[in-house]
C-alpha cells in the first residue's frame, strides 16, 4: 500500500495535524494523508488527501520523507496553502488543529505513527526539504 501526505506550516510556526476518527486510530494525531488511488500520481494523490481532510487546496513545494513499513510505503510532501477555507469530513476527522512542533512530541503518546510523523516534521524544521524533481 502507498500512502501520500503533506506537512503544512504556517507563519506562526505550528503545523497543520488532523485528528482521526477512525475505530482503529480514533483520536490520534496525524499529519492530513492517506492512500494513493489505483492509477493515481503522487502529487495527486498528497493533493486529494490533504484537501480530504482539512478542506485546504495546497501547492507541494518538495519532498521531505520516504518512509517504509511492513504495512506500507509512505510520501510526504512539504505543502503550502492556497486556499483558506476549512472543511473536513467528520465521519473520518475529528479536529483539524495547528500545533508546534514541541505540542506534537509533546502528544507522541497520542500520534499515529510517531516516529515518522516526527520525523517528517523535523525535515521541515531543519529545512530538508528536497526537489520534487526526484521522483520521476
Amino acid at each position: 500500500m502507498i500512502i501520500v501526505g503533506g506537512v503544512i506550516k504556517n507563519n506562526d510556526n505550528k503545523y497543520l495535524i488532523i485528528r482521526e476518527k477512525k475505530k482503529e486510530f480514533y483520536g490520534k494525531y496525524n499529519i492530513p494523508a492517506g492512500k494513493l488511488l489505483e492509477n493515481e500520481l503522487l502529487i495527486d494523490g498528497a493533493k486529494r488527501e490533504i484537501k480530504e481532510e482539512t478542506g485546504y487546496d495546497v501547492n507541494i513545494k518538495g519532498i521531505v520523507q520516504i518512509g517504509n513499513s511492513k504495512l506500507f510505503t509512505s510520501f510526504i510532501f512539504y505543502s503550502e496553502i492556497s486556499s483558506e477555507q476549512v472543511s473536513y469530513n467528520t465521519d473520518e476527522i475529528l479536529s483539524v488543529e495547528w500545533l508546534s512542533y514541541d505540542e506534537i512530541k509533546n502528544k507522541y503518546n497520542n500520534l499515529r505513527s510517531p516516529e515518522l510523523l516526527l520525523d517528517a516534521i523535523k525535515c521541515v524544521e531543519d529545512n530538508k526539504i528536497y526537489p520534487l524533481d526526484i521522483i520521476k
